[in-house]
């Protein structure tokens, strides 16, 4: 069987990955492994929901998070291509940005209640307080160049956009206690990986000089201390506020990770892609922990964002 790293999938494109994987494996993209029929009761009554964004499958794949090894419930797949990035914001409002979209999804629901459109090969987004979302796009290699969009609260279509002329692989998205824009990626041929601070309303930044985080597809999130949690090449690191050198490493139980999220007690969920299908997994650590307490897996093909919702 063939498989393909996510670094590789990356640099080829999602759309084009979905056809070679297939191709390789003598399937039709359509014909991908796929999870059961979702259980909309059980989705709509568990405590915790862990998302899982599989990006190969062409769906975003649902856990119960509050229970051990918690069984996979469900997947969305209405509005869902190729997702990448995940967000769940203080309302429970799940967000998934697609190759030419993000969707939005209200608590329970399977179907997208709004669309965002304008989005050109989306790969990580956030959302602030305020309720703006911010989508990393669009970066190539030759000519280098991507950008954020920015959609102000309850717009379909961006009210701006901040260039990122020098990204040649879009990173992580995340904002500060102060609001922030934290925004990385990656310059090819170049090797300059840039981590750089947007004040809000700015469509200019300042490098950070942060060491340590993942060349290709970081992933960054803030905890409610303002501690930056950021994907490395073996792991997760953990850098104080305004630290550029991580305070503390977690590696056991990790292997190619590839998305990370935080719930309001500050766990931390790092999904797995060591690139065999079948293979991937998400773990979960305690706050303050480094061996993990749980962990999730089954029928999963490519792994990318993950987001977790409380209960209702």
């Amino acid at each position: 069987m063939y498989s393909l790293h996510l670094k590789t999938i990356r640099a080829a494109g999602i759309a084009a990955a979905v056809a070679l994987l297939a191709s390789c494996n003598g399937h039709s993209a359509g014909a991908l492994p796929v999870a059961n029929t979702a259980n909309a009761a059980l989705f709509s009554s568990v405590t915790k929901t862990l998302f899982v964004a599989d990006p190969l499958a062409d769906r975003v794949r649902i856990f119960a998070a509050g229970i051990q090894h918690g069984a996979q419930i469900g997947a969305i797949t209405s509005g869902v291509s190729a997702p990448q990035g995940l967000f769940v914001d203080s309302n429970g409002v799940l967000y998934v940005a697609n190759t030419q979209s993000v969707t939005e999804y209200q608590p329970g629901a399977f179907s997208p209640f709004r669309t965002l459109k304008n989005v050109s090969n989306a790969v990580s987004l956030t959302v602030d307080r305020q309720g703006t979302v911010y989508v990393g796009q669009g970066c190539q290699i030759v000519p280098s160049g991507g950008s954020i969009a920015v959609f102000s609260s309850g717009s379909t279509t961006p009210s701006r956009t901040i260039a990122l002329n020098e990204c040649s692989f879009m990173g992580g998205i995340t904002t500060d206690l102060a609001g922030n824009l934290i925004v990385s990626f990656f310059q090819y041929p170049a090797k300059i990986q840039h981590v750089l601070e947007f004040a809000r309303g700015a469509s200019s930044g300042r490098e950070l000089g942060i060491q340590g985080i993942a060349e290709i597809g970081a992933t960054l999130r803030t905890d409610r201390s303002g501690n930056l949690y950021a994907t490395s090449g073996t792991g997760v690191n953990v850098y104080a506020p305004g630290a550029s050198l991580p305070a503390r490493s977690i590696t056991a139980g990790m292997e190619s990770p590839t998305g990370i999220a935080l719930d309001g007690s500050g766990n931390l969920y790092v999904a797995n892609y060591p690139g065999p299908i079948g293979a991937s997994f998400i773990n979960v650590y305690a706050r303050g922990g480094k061996v993990p307490i749980n962990s999730f897996m089954g029928g999963l093909t490519t792994l990318e964002g993950v987001a977790v919702r409380p209960a209702q």
